[in-house]
């Protein structure tokens, strides 16, 4: 590797990654990719790129590069100038990548003929999320198959729970997206928060295998389940609520693989403790082969009904919670060896 050294950005990681025993991923300055990019790409499949610290000169450098064909994933949180310097070039194709761009840079990238065969975007959206999904709704590629749509700020508006206008804009914005025919061939989707319209825009999406949200207003959960559930292969949501946890109690999922649910728990005090026992009991999930509960409340009536909930193919099971109730940890072990790979007890506060 000689000079090749981390940036500072990617203090934390590894600054290469080896895949099948060679070098397939580096992580690198944009100014060590152009000294010293051609000759690694001699010695090694790299494949994949993370680049920091890209300038409009060093990005011009390396759209160049001959050994920039290669490279089908891209990743940076540079800005969107350099960014389109760089996928300007003849060269670059990437299947993947991931960025951080202002809402209103982002149409003016997608259009750009180096991702008309993207099949993988993750976006961080520090400012206007209404202006993205309106990029996303009309100049996505449309052989996207995987989405990952995040925002810095609060997406739901404030911190007292009261949206904003940007935030009901951004929400109408993302109905538009789903709903725009553009991402006919989407698989996988994840957000960081829902709305009425979206969750509406989502009934539709029946080859949709994998939703992930980060904060799913408790009003809106009960339309998720009944909705969109029923045709996913897998759900994960970071946010679950009373009403949300209710809705899952007669919830048909006959395709459900991989299932997790988590509540946080903010601020740590003692009356917060006591969850209300998220039931599953009556779930149909028969293809269920993970399960991850965080946070949901349990008592041995719940750990009973887990199972009974249990389908034949349960792979691994993840059960954490702050509330330890005398009992739970066997209940909790026997789980655990029912399903044959993983077992988990409860988290001590």
């Amino acid at each position: 590797m000689g000079k090749v050294k981390p940036s500072e950005s990617y203090l934390f990681k590894p600054p290469w990654t080896f895949r099948r025993g060679f070098v397939e991923h580096l992580f690198a300055t944009a100014d060590t990719l152009v000294e010293h990019g051609a000759a690694l790409a001699e010695q090694y499949p790299i494949r994949s790129l993370a680049i920091d610290k890209l300038t409009a000169e060093s990005a011009k450098a390396l759209s160049v590069q001959p050994w920039m064909q290669f490279i089908d994933s891209l990743s940076t949180g540079s800005p969107a100038a350099p960014l389109r310097v760089l996928l300007s070039s003849e060269r670059l194709r990437p299947k993947h990548l991931r960025i951080s761009v202002k809402g209103s840079s982002l149409r003016s990238l997608l259009e750009l003929p180096a991702l008309s065969e993207l099949r993988t975007l993750v976006v961080d959206v520090p400012d206007d999320r209404a202006a993205a999904a309106t990029a996303l709704a009309v100049a996505a590629p449309t052989t996207l198959e995987r989405l990952r749509f995040e925002s810095r700020p609060n997406p739901w508006g404030s911190a007292t729970g009261q949206r904003t206008q940007a935030a009901k804009d951004a929400g109408v914005a993302l109905a538009q997206m789903l709903g725009s025919g553009r991402l006919g061939r989407l698989r996988s989707l994840a957000l960081d928060v829902l709305d009425a319209a979206t969750v509406e825009a989502l009934a539709d999406y029946a080859e949709l295998d994998e939703l992930t949200v980060k904060a799913l207003p408790d009003s809106i959960g009960p339309a998720l389940i009944s909705k969109v559930l029923p045709h996913l292969r897998s759900l994960r949501l970071d946010w679950v609520g009373a009403e949300t946890g209710k809705a899952f109690a007669l919830a048909q999922a006959p395709r459900l693989e991989d299932l997790a649910l988590k509540r946080w728990i903010s601020p740590p005090d003692e009356n917060r403790f006591d969850l209300q026992p998220l039931d599953l009991r009556h779930l149909h999930a028969p293809a269920l082969r993970r399960l991850q509960l965080t946070n949901c409340g349990f008592d041995t009536e719940v750990i009973d009904g887990l199972h009974a909930l249990a389908p034949p193919r349960l792979a691994a099971l993840s059960l954490e919670t702050i509330v330890r109730k005398r009992g739970v940890s066997i209940a909790l072990g026997a789980i655990g060896g029912r399903c044959g790979r993983e077992s988990a007890c409860p988290r001590s506060s």
